[in-house]
């Protein structure tokens, strides 16, 4: 069976199902799962024994704590972060139902902050942050058939990535006031336990 017979394909991360009964520390030595972005929906362009590839995903996050009406608590933290990827991938048949691709990725991150929930002598700020990332590297994955329209696939990759992050503390007396920016880079060799479901059409 032929998987490139229908040119457009629509994909879901359900990771986050599998990730239940099949426990992984996704961290890396100075790189952790914070810094390591996740595609939700990837959509494929057939083009011959070829594809191009782009996904997109991200995080939100928003936590508040006042304590209570008894308390001076007021402590809140907001953050988002969206990723997007594009490349390029080359398929292979191995059998009826099973096939393989490599391919190449290109990826960009950006996101921002803020959190109020650090307490300090000079007072509480607010703290204010930027994310941006951008990387890339090689692919390999390979892809079981259900039927014509419907397949699983798992994926490995070594990707080049590299984040900056900026952080301003803004203080109630301004004097005070931080800002400060980083940038870390690494080579992240993510497994293959990341199952896709996807539909062509």
């Amino acid at each position: 069976m032929d998987p490139t017979t229908r040119r457009n394909e629509l994909s879901i991360d359900v990771n986050g199902f599998v990730r239940q009964f099949i426990p992984y520390n996704w961290n890396a030595q100075g790189y952790t799962n914070y810094h390591r972005p996740g595609y939700l929906l990837t959509y494929k362009r057939s083009i011959g024994c070829s594809a191009l590839r782009f996904g997109v995903g991200g995080l939100y996050n928003l936590r508040s704590d006042t304590g209570g009406y008894n308390s001076n608590t007021n402590n809140t933290d907001h953050y988002w972060r969206v990723y997007l990827r594009a490349g390029w991938e080359r398929r292979w048949l191995l059998g009826p139902r099973w096939s393989c691709f490599t391919g190449i990725d290109g990826q960009f991150g950006t996101g921002r902050g803020d959190s109020h929930n650090i307490t300090t002598q000079a007072g509480q700020p607010n703290v204010h942050s930027t994310f941006r990332s951008y990387g890339g590297g090689p692919v390999l994955g390979i892809r079981f058939q259900l039927t014509r329209r419907i397949s699983l696939y798992t994926e490995a990759s070594l990707y080049w990535s590299n984040q900056e992050t900026g952080q301003y503390c803004d203080y109630p007396d301004d004097v005070n006031d931080i800002q400060s920016l980083s940038a870390t880079g690494a080579i992240l060799l993510n497994y293959p336990i990341v199952l896709c479901c996807a539909v062509a059409f």
